[in-house]
């Protein structure tokens, strides 16, 4: 089966072996069918197997340049090769993406058997290589979520379990909308950065959502895996295509207390909240590209700390203070 989507200055050309596939792309990402022939071209190629393991090779002089696991429906050992302008993504019985930059290629495997929760395969297998391909458009794809508070665009960054989940609920919660939760792609263009998105899933606990939000969740479309829920914004009336000119990053630091306070930092201290998703290792000069776009952005905006109170009230009012003087 093929189909065709369209984002931004962008067609997806899809090649797939599962009807599955494009109902999970419908669900989970922002990309629209569309036979609009866009400037720039992606091919795609999702195969389902039924059975067996990954079929595709690594070439045998292609360096390891990360290894580790990643927590799945169970821990899963990963391992990424690169040569040249291509990557290899493996991940133990699971599944395997492969990204050709110099052909803008992408050959996706999903060993079926092991998937029980299927968000997780399209963010591992068809995300994230997408958005490796788009960082060679110049969209970077940045640790942070990223809401819309009185017409000003925000990134809200901080460790992983540090509250972005929670505090982009909190906007939502106000009426706030909000473009993406750990998947904004940050642009610069006509001299602003800009944030879009592949992708309008939000994601909270459910510890957090029976603290804060009980009343407020009850009354969306809420997909339960485990103990997290998700959310497609697009169904809430709360999602935007595009943020633009993008000024303020706050990094959030949980305190346990109820008031949230926030004071001013300089952009180095920033940095390290932005590790190892927006600056993850990788070949030499990709990494200096990010790095460089990265220090450029945090040079040009205001850098803010959040003792990140559970009052969420208080939180919100503390933001839009900020952003109102």
């Amino acid at each position: 089966m093929k189909k065709q989507y369209g984002w931004q200055n962008f067609t997806i050309h899809l090649e797939t072996n599962s009807n599955r596939v494009s109902d999970l792309i419908h669900r989970y990402t922002t990309l629209v069918e569309d036979a609009t022939m866009r400037e720039n071209q992606i091919e795609l190629s999702v195969q389902d197997l039924h059975q067996g393991s990954i079929t595709q090779s690594v070439p045998a002089d292609a360096a390891i340049i990360a290894q580790g696991s990643v927590k799945l429906e169970t821990v899963r050992a990963y391992t990424v090769y690169h040569k040249g302008e291509s990557f290899w993504n493996r991940y133990e019985g699971y599944g395997s993406s492969t990204i050709n930059l110099e052909e803008r290629k992408i050959v996706v495997e999903r060993v079926l058997p092991s998937i029980e929760f299927e968000y997780y395969s399209v963010f591992l297998l068809i995300l994230k290589p997408l958005m490796d391909v788009l960082r060679s458009f110049d969209y970077h794809r940045f640790h942070t979520s990223c809401v819309e508070v009185n017409g000003h665009s925000i990134l809200l960054s901080g460790e992983s379990g540090g509250g972005k989940s929670t505090a982009t609920f909190a906007f939502l919660a106000k009426g706030y909308p909000a473009l993406s939760d750990e998947m904004p792609l940050i642009r610069f263009e006509n001299g602003q950065y800009h944030a879009v998105s592949i992708s309008d899933t939000v994601k909270i606990c459910e510890d957090s959502r029976q603290r804060f939000f009980e009343s407020f969740s009850k009354e969306l479309p809420l997909e339960s895996w485990r103990d997290e829920w998700y959310l497609q914004l697009r169904e809430q009336g709360h999602s935007v295509q595009k943020m633009a000119d993008i000024r303020h990053l706050f990094v959030l630091k949980k305190t346990g207390k109820s008031e949230t306070r926030i004071t001013a930092m300089h952009s180095a201290a920033a940095v390290s909240s932005l590790f190892p998703v927006t600056m993850k290792l990788g070949s030499g000069r990709e990494t200096k590209a990010v790095f460089c776009f990265v220090m450029d952005f945090l040079n040009d905006i205001s850098c803010y700390e959040v003792a990140f109170g559970t009052d969420m009230d208080l939180f919100v009012q503390a933001i839009e203070g900020v952003l109102d003087d």
